[in-house]
């Protein structure tokens, strides 16, 4: 599987460490303009992990099994800064989630969602919540690629 990969933050750091650890040769992520002027991508798939692109349906209806975004609290906070409003809103429940990416931002159909309570969350800072959800991400990359690798691809399900 040819994957295209665009990331950020510690979370994406570790997202693709895990990829290269289980024997995936993902291509890092081309700089804006450059990845979508490319008139025939090479990829099957995109995996997105805190990445700032926007992708354009273009480029993603041309990869034949689409893009998957992995995101933070998915289905309370979509957009920036998901884990800072949870815990300004006084959340105690986490999760990590994958979507199939659309032309709406972190709209697309749920693939999957995993979820960890963190009782004194409120009083925790946004880096520590994320040291609990580190491992989750993992899990749902993990289980994005197992699913991907059986099947010919996700984005039809989500057409």
């Amino acid at each position: 599987m040819r994957i295209l990969y665009l990331g950020g933050s510690e979370a994406g750091r570790r997202c693709l460490k895990a990829m290269y650890d289980w024997g995936f040769e993902p291509t890092v992520g081309i700089p804006g303009h450059q990845l979508f002027a490319m008139s025939h991508p090479p990829y099957d798939v995109l995996i997105s992990v805190h990445s700032r692109q926007i992708v354009p349906k273009a480029f993603l209806d041309r990869l034949p099994m689409g893009g998957i975004n992995l995101h933070p609290n998915l289905s309370t906070h979509k957009g920036a800064d998901p884990i800072g409003r949870a815990i300004r809103d006084g959340q105690t429940r986490f999760s990590v989630g994958a979507h199939i990416m659309t032309e709406v931002v972190d709209g697309g159909p749920l693939l999957i969602e995993k979820f960890v309570d963190i009782p004194n969350a409120p009083s925790l800072t946004p880096t520590e919540v994320y040291e609990w959800l580190y491992p989750i991400y993992i899990e749902v990359l993990s289980d994005v690629l197992q699913s991907l690798s059986g099947c010919e691809g996700l984005r039809k399900s989500g057409s």
